[in-house]
């Protein structure tokens, strides 16, 4: 598939399914694949490590330690 991000997410529904999230303008990731959580990073079940820019940070910590 090859679309934006943003366009991709206008046209779909998944950040309704409350497994996913935005945690940057690159990525959505899988709240139940997260191995890890360290400040502004969090290591996922892969072993890729991630970062959680400042503009998705306080939705992500309250998405991610209410439903965790």
């Amino acid at each position: 598939m090859k679309k934006s991000l943003s366009r991709f997410l206008n046209e779909s529904n998944i950040l309704e399914d409350h497994r996913f999230i935005q945690i940057h303008q690159s990525y959505i990731i899988n709240l139940e694949k997260i191995k890890k959580v360290q400040n502004n990073r969090m290591t996922m079940e892969c072993g890729e490590t991630v970062y959680i820019s400042r503009k998705y940070y306080a939705t992500f910590r309250k998405r991610y330690y209410n439903n965790f």
